[in-house]
């Protein structure tokens, strides 16, 4: 028997249940206490070799491991490990989702348990050709693999499981709206019908309308802030906005629209109703005051964020002016009566209850987080800006708690002056109580920043984190660019200040529960997320420092998430040349600035900072609401998780029907797909591992439907052919599930071994359909058959003899 390992390292710091129980004590070199097994001092003999294997969860089913941050290693995995002499040992991943083995030069049979099958599911694997022993640290093997070690070798394998909800496509396309004003830069009404609203373009892209592809326009829709979007019929929905200077679409301040994501246009999809009555006033007011009447609707009129489940099943939005959160069968063609009207009014905590303003949602693993701002309104009293999460059950919408209910009082980084500095008479760093009036400086000249603070989307990390998007409620009073600003704030005439070029100053921030926090969420800039708090007054730090461009905090509070990629995407202002907006990516694993177009290949993968420099996708041009605000939500435009099935043709050598460690693969042998009509559906060639995949994006494999695979190219049975002169294995050998996706499943049918399969729903891949060929010196005793050539092989078309004892 080989010597087993000398070493093997796992630490558990978070799973003491999961300890492993010893097999194997005498041969493994394993300390044993209190009958669990523990790591022996490192002592590896020399001439050891070292296997580490890595299981982690996949989100984007590249079949590669991409990132430590984005694809986090699975801790208290089961590793299932067995060398050439069949001696098996269970091992337990550490926090990174690793193991670490080292002993003897062999071959080895690696198995990772899936922890949760409920949950998770095998992920793709990638079909590569590699050495036939060796696998690539960076390619993820299946969930079962064989590795050979030698001497003073190390060897890395990496398998992943994914939860293929979450499944999103390399580069996704992400939609956003643009709200196209009712005037133009000169100051007169705009004949904007034509404008662009909901737009499409991909996830990473730098420059100037990069793949910018319409949906909608104006006439059809008119201003937009919420969007959501429907995986399973491919609909985007978008809400109303409340916005000075933009005006509603045909549907009015409680419309929600509906499109194709594939093409327009939008149509009206129903109405929340009780939304407010401000209306927007198209003419020229005494003074030149255009839509002045307006601004005191924003954020207390209209919709705010606009979510679909993660299941699809729910619509929610919410109702700015009730503060009621309504939720729609989102699979209906048309709006119907609401499912459930939820009272988001109760004070959570603010000076005084009309205070407070929910605006964003946001979902994660059956728990929805509703956020919003306590504004101060009340008090006038910046002390009293606060934001604030509740969590509901994401089936029930039962309230579970409040789980962040955090101050918004810390001087932001570098706001204010980086964005102008024309607002004199109070101190731009903060955040400022809410006021109808919109600007409250003295000096209301030139490029001015004065933020009041509203949340107004909420994505939640991988980990649980949460990502908060801020956006700037004056940036939404005010017109942006060349707004006239007066001392008579009736509307009815007075005289003029100045000409005001409104800078919008929202935020990106990160909000993580602390040791001290008892489970609440922390914001960044009040010290969590690595980030250390610092005295009151002065500048506080923050995890998403690439939120810039040439300005400092131009984050305009609409968030995208694609779970397989480096950057987390929020709309900006100057994101590709001044007085324009669009969007920009933002490392999830650093918070810098992330090369928009980048994919993660070059010598600095994870984060390439543009110092001060414009970057990402412009979408809207100079004459729009230039450095103010004029982009709305986004949402990721992921396909459903694919399919895979394959897996392996290998020597059984012993003739078990069971791939033991030191079973080669066969490489160069012809797998066919068949419908059940007996229709070809595509044809792959096992790699040098012997492996072969088939799957729904390549080979039009599809969900929930029948199939055969056969070994039948002739060729392969005949002179130099990969499978000349061996017998087909047994079928179904194995015991239990966990065997089955070790032994042979193929039997001979016309002379040719096939395999039937029925595939999953989607993400559901299968890496169990096996084919073991044994040499024709191993017989187990259990097939008589006709040796038509004489050669003493079973070939094919030879059959089989009844009868026979």
């Amino acid at each position: 028997m080989k010597r087993w390992f000398e070493q093997v390292r796992s630490s558990l710091p978070t799973y003491p249940a999961r300890r492993l129980t010893a097999l194997a004590v005498a041969a493994s070199g394993l300390a044993v206490l209190g009958g669990t097994q523990v790591a022996a001092p490192a002592q590896a003999a020399p001439g050891d070799g070292t296997i580490k294997v890595r299981v982690v969860q996949d989100y984007n089913g590249d079949g590669g491991w991409d990132d430590p941050f984005i694809e986090p290693g699975l801790a208290g995995v089961t590793v299932r490990v067995t060398d050439e002499a069949g001696v098996t040992q269970d091992l337990t991943t550490d926090g990174d989702g690793l193991v670490e083995i080292v002993g003897a030069p062999g071959s080895y049979r690696i198995v990772a348990v899936n922890p949760d099958p409920a949950t998770l599911q095998p992920a793709p694997a990638r079909e590569k050709t590699g050495t036939a022993d060796t696998p690539a640290a960076k390619w993820l093997s299946p969930n079962e693999e064989f590795i050979t070690v030698g001497a003073n070798q190390t060897v890395q394998m990496t398998t992943a499981f994914w939860d293929s909800g979450d499944y999103c496509q390399s580069n996704p396309l992400i939609v956003t709206a643009c709200q196209p004003p009712m005037f133009n830069s000169g100051g007169g009404a705009a004949n904007n019908a034509t404008g662009d609203t909901l737009v499409t373009a991909p996830y990473r892209a730098e420059g100037a309308d990069v793949a910018k592809t319409t949906l909608s326009t104006k006439s059809e829709t008119g201003a937009l802030y919420g969007i959501g979007y429907r995986r399973q019929d491919r609909r985007v929905f978008a809400g109303a906005y409340a916005k000075r200077g933009s005006d509603y679409g045909p549907g009015g301040a409680g419309a929600i629209y509906v499109t194709d994501a594939s093409g327009g246009p939008a149509t009206l999809w129903g109405t929340v109703p009780n939304v407010g009555t401000r209306a927007h006033t198209n003419d020229t007011l005494p003074g030149g005051r255009l839509d002045w009447n307006f601004a005191p609707a924003v954020g207390k009129e209209s919709l705010g964020d606009l979510d679909v489940s993660e299941d699809g099943d729910d619509l929610q939005v919410i109702n700015l002016f009730t503060r009621e959160l309504y939720v729609y069968d989102a699979s209906a063609a048309t709006m119907g009566a609401p499912t459930h009207v939820v009272d988001l009014s109760a004070n959570p905590g603010c000076a005084a209850a009309s205070d407070w303003r929910p605006g964003a949602l946001g979902e994660r693993k059956g728990v929805l987080y509703v956020g919003g701002v306590c504004s101060a309104e009340s008090t006038q009293s910046a002390a009293d800006v606060r934001a604030i999460v509740l969590s509901y059950d994401a089936d029930t919408y039962a309230p579970i708690g409040t789980v962040m209910d955090q101050p918004l009082t810390a001087k932001r980084q570098g706001s204010g002056a980086g964005n102008g500095g024309g607002c004199n008479g109070r101190d731009m760093t903060t955040y400022r109580p809410w006021n109808d009036e919109g600007i409250t400086c003295t000096n209301k000249n030139g490029q001015v920043p004065d933020p009041q603070a509203w949340l107004s989307d909420i994505v939640v990390e991988n980990n649980g984190d949460l990502i908060l998007g801020f956006r700037d409620r004056t940036g939404d009073q005010q017109l942006g660019l060349n707004s006239i600003w007066f001392a008579d704030t009736t509307g009815t005439g007075g005289t003029r200040l100045g000409l005001v070029n409104y800078n919008a100053e929202g935020d990106i921030n990160k909000a993580c529960p602390t040791a001290t926090s008892g489970g609440m969420f922390v914001l960044d800039m009040n010290g969590a997320c690595g980030i250390a708090a610092v005295p009151a007054g002065q500048e506080a730090g923050e995890y998403f420092t690439g939120d810039r461009t040439a300005h400092n905090e131009p984050a305009l509070g609409g968030l995208a998430l694609s779970r397989g990629e480096r950057g987390v995407a929020t709309t900006i202002m100057d994101p590709a040349g001044f007085w324009t907006q669009g969007y920009a990516s933002i490392s999830r694993g650093t918070g810098r600035a992330l090369d928009s177009a980048g994919d993660g290949s070059g010598p600095d993968p994870d984060e390439v900072l543009h110092d001060g420099d414009n970057w990402g996708n412009r979408l809207t041009g100079a004459d729009g609401f230039g450095k103010g605000q004029g982009m709305a939500d986004m949402e990721v435009l992921c396909e459903f998780a694919p399919i895979q099935i394959g897996n392996r043709v290998w020597n059984d050598e012993n003739g078990d029907g069971i791939q033991d460690p030191g079973e080669d693969g066969i490489a160069g042998v012809t797998v066919n797909l068949y419908d059940p009509a007996g229709n070809l559906v595509a044809t792959k060639v096992t790699n040098s591992r012997g492996e072969y995949y088939f799957d729904s994006i390549n080979d039009g494999v599809g969900f929930n439907t029948d199939y055969v695979i056969r070994l039948d190219k002739p060729e392969d049975y005949t002179g130099n052919g990969k499978l000349a002169g061996v017998g087909l294995t047994d079928e179904d050998q194995g015991t239990g599930p966990e065997q089955d996706r070790l032994d042979s499943d193929g039997t001979l049918v016309g002379g040719y071994p096939e395999a039937s399969i029925t595939t999953g729903n989607r993400g559901e891949n299968d890496h169990t359909i096996d084919f073991g060929f044994k040499p024709a010196s191993v017989s187990v005793g259990d097939f008589v058959w006709i040796d038509s050539d004489g050669n003493g092989i079973q070939d094919p078309g030879e059959s089989g003899l009844e009868g026979w004892c």
